[in-house]
């Protein structure tokens, strides 16, 4: 019996339109949670086909209308944890975060004062960190724009130091290092892409993976690769290799971030 049969490569179309990937990959990354929430009296995997190939919950597909975590989200957990231990360490900062709180602690009328509120949090953290300034490149821009932009943050920043009475380091500017780049960066997401993730097969590999994982059926890669590509364009080593790095890549907050970002 073909445990599979719910399994159409209809389902699964081509496009260059990131806020279609950005609604596909959400619904993907979202899923296992809304199961483990659901009180659907069906059983996880056909629960699963469900969410996966019907419209969800009209709130499940809300987008911030802003920038989508623009910073926190290019963050590891290590990195966040240093950042806020580094901050802890200004008596500065520590009073400022403790108006933040009591004036939080105090909100709503009468006489609350928004401005203040508001004007304290937007203090730039640019005024507690030390003379590095760590910096998330986008490479979908040109060069220019990201030289530009670059340039400009230096800068600000040395700006900021120079009227704090800083001592700055003469080679200040050296902290954007081809090592510091060749770690930290993303690849463009682009046209080429997302054509690599159609006919890699993603979508595809993971939905049938997490769908025998949750159902207990076993899935080899050679059965996988047989329903990706009937015309024989991949097998089992196509998957291993490319397929399954392209899926633990891509299903995540990271890049739905990033994809979020260019359907602003």
């Amino acid at each position: 019996m073909d445990n599979f049969k719910w399994f159409s490569l209809d389902n699964y179309s081509p496009s260059k339109d990131p806020s279609i990937w950005r609604d596909l990959i959400y619904k993907r990354v979202t899923v296992i949670n809304l199961i483990g929430s659901s009180d659907s009296d069906l059983e996880p995997a056909d629960l699963f086909l469900s969410y996966l190939f019907k419209e969800l919950p009209d709130y499940a597909l809300k987008f911030s209308t802003g920038k989508f975590m623009s910073i926190a989200s290019e963050m590891t957990v290590g990195e966040f944890q240093d950042t806020a231990s580094y901050l802890g360490s200004y008596d500065e900062y520590r009073n400022l975060e403790s108006k933040i709180y009591e004036m939080a602690s105090k909100m709503g009328p009468p006489g609350f004062d928004f401005d203040a509120y508001n004007e304290l949090r937007a203090t730039p953290l640019s005024h507690f960190s030390s003379a590095h300034l760590f910096l998330s490149i986008n490479t979908n821009h040109d060069d220019k724009t990201i030289s530009d932009e670059v340039l400009s943050a230096v800068r600000k920043h040395r700006r900021i130091y120079e009227q704090n009475g800083e001592l700055l380091d003469e080679e200040f500017s050296d902290f954007i290092s081809d090592v510091w780049l060749a770690t930290h960066i993303n690849k463009p997401i682009n046209d080429h892409t997302f054509s690599n993730w159609y006919m890699y097969g993603v979508l595809p590999y993971w939905d049938l993976k997490t769908w025998s994982m949750l159902a207990g059926v076993k899935l080899t890669l050679e059965e996988a690769s047989l329903k990706i590509w009937p015309d024989g364009f991949g097998n089992a080593e196509t998957i291993r290799k490319t397929t399954k790095k392209y899926a633990d890549s891509v299903i995540t907050w990271q890049t739905l971030n990033r994809l979020q970002a260019l359907s602003d």
